[in-house]
């Protein structure tokens, strides 16, 4: 589900026709009236949005501050799922930057945090688990890298999401070869 689909369909047809700056009022909108009637995991949402409309304009710095705006909010609130998500998205855009230590401290977190709810489905993890995977690697940490693929690797298979086992065992096999070396 995207992260467009709970503001309705004016901004899903924003966003779908490049109208950004339509789709950035709607979201806005939404986000004023949320923080007015205190709805917190809908203004996590709209500015998880605004971020995502933010990405979409090549604009990081934006897009990070908006995701640093939702973290703030996600963690006044009981939910520590909406926040593990949250700080992950979070990590994604430091990442993508090449900020690896960063996003590494990000994906941390909500590693810890989705690993300490015990509701957290197994696709949720995994997803978690595989940015972190990357993550190490581009710090140049084979072994922990190697670790978090195998846990991506098991988790993906256990809900039968065959693409995602394979990216882990093909990301295992390009890390025993590194390790293995000429």
């Amino acid at each position: 589900m995207s992260v467009f689909s709970s503001f309705g369909d004016d901004v899903l047809r924003a966003v779908r026709e490049r109208r950004l700056s339509d789709a950035e009022r709607l979201l806005r909108d939404a986000l004023d009236a949320s923080k007015q009637q205190g709805h917190g995991r809908v203004v996590v949402q709209a500015y998880r949005a605004l971020a995502d409309v933010a990405s979409q304009r090549d604009d990081r710095a934006a897009a990070l501050g908006l995701y640093r705006e939702a973290v703030h909010v996600a963690r006044t609130l009981d939910a520590p799922r909406v926040l593990a998500h949250t700080v992950r998205h979070e990590g994604d855009l430091l990442r993508r930057a090449g900020r690896f230590a960063d996003a590494w401290s990000r994906y941390e977190e909500a590693l810890g945090l989705y690993r300490d709810h015990a509701g957290t489905p197994p696709g949720e993890l995994a997803n978690a688990v595989r940015p972190a995977a990357l993550t190490l690697e581009a710090l140049g940490e084979p072994s922990g890298a190697a670790a978090l693929w195998r846990e991506a690797r098991d988790l993906y298979a256990e809900v039968d999401l065959t693409e995602g086992a394979e990216e882990a065992e093909a990301a295992l096999a390009r890390l025993t070869d590194t390790r293995a070396g000429p």
